[in-house]
């Protein structure tokens, strides 16, 4: 075999094998279980300035993952005016609200005053329902509620108002602890991604994004995530699979809690899709005011050419439920 053949399959294999390396440094090989955090860990002081304020929704444009970094794709709605975004969102598929309390009719007794037999046996007018009747049977909401109160280990956070900063997030699916990592405050970068440290999901807020997950707002709170990092899993690697009904508990630097519960399965759309199609105008603004929270990640699979870069995202939202 002449020498120049033997540098010419040498060569060759140079190539192959750094190609598979970086499809290896890109995520392409995921391997290992995601990194998960304790499940009530000591919160960070909360960075300056991060108090909840009206929504700013940024106007980047998103352009697909950081080359350098898998980074997941976020920009808010071009329309900065709730109505507006409500308008071109009115025929979007949104996800299922939380259902409106029944009102029970309270039952009145017609019994006479003297006769006091008919009136052991039947409830007073001001009773709200018949004695007579059969308790009903346990339902599953008493065992989801029974599970919130098992993951609440500190107080509740205020409904209205927020000003505590997320310091730490735990997503259960059937009662098994999926994903749990600590919270940063992150900003949208100049290429329109929202790029948080490896092993942290980041939150979007103030200045550019002023909903904090839990409080009443227009806008829901924002929550991002890494899928993989250099080839092993990153924190919302679960997340593709989350279904209608998990339980995700945010914890705040002052140490209350807020529980939610997803409204529908992840699903997945394109990166532009998520920002521009008015179909997910739901991750971004709400119809109406609500405690709701968006979790948004890249798709584990990669996209064409070398580095693997994903081209679409996964998101799901919830409801806050305690």
């Amino acid at each position: 075999m002449s020498t120049g053949l033997k540098r010419g399959i040498w060569a060759a294999l140079l190539l192959i094998c750094l190609a598979v390396g970086a499809f290896a440094l890109r995520g392409a090989f995921a391997f290992g279980e995601p990194p998960i955090t304790p499940a009530t860990p000591s919160p960070a002081p909360a960075a300056a300035g991060t108090s909840a304020s009206s929504p700013q929704p940024a106007t980047s444009s998103a352009n697909g993952s950081s080359a350098s970094a898998l980074s997941t794709t976020k920009a808010a709605p071009a329309a900065t005016s709730p109505s507006a975004t409500t308008a071109a969102t009115s025929d979007a598929v949104e996800p299922p609200s939380a259902p409106a309390p029944a009102t029970t009719a309270a039952a009145s007794s017609d019994g006479a005053a003297e006769d006091t037999a008919t009136a052991a046996e039947t409830a007073p007018e001001e009773s709200a329902s018949d004695p007579g009747a059969a308790a009903p049977a346990p339902a599953e909401e008493p065992i989801a509620e029974d599970e919130v109160a098992a993951r609440m280990t500190g107080p509740a956070a205020p409904w209205e108002d927020v000003t505590a900063a997320p310091a730490h997030i735990d997503v259960y699916a059937d009662g098994e602890l999926i994903i749990g990592a600590p919270i940063q405050l992150v900003q949208m970068q100049d290429g329109g991604e929202l790029n948080p440290d490896p092993e942290t999901v980041g939150w979007y807020g103030p200045p550019q994004w002023g909903t904090t997950p839990g409080e009443m707002s227009g806008h829901p709170g924002i929550l991002t995530g890494h899928v993989r990092n250099y080839g092993g899993k990153d924190v919302f690697w679960n997340l593709q699979g989350l279904a209608a009904g998990a339980l995700v508990v945010v914890t705040y630097d002052d140490g209350t809690q807020a529980a939610f519960r997803t409204d529908a399965d992840a699903v997945s759309m394109g990166k532009d899709a998520l920002t521009h199609d008015p179909a997910y105008g739901w991750a971004w603004e709400l119809p109406t005011e609500g405690t709701k929270l968006t979790l948004i990640t890249c798709d584990a699979d990669s996209g064409p050419g070398a580095v693997g870069t994903s081209t679409n995202n996964w998101a799901v939202q919830a409801t806050r439920v305690a």
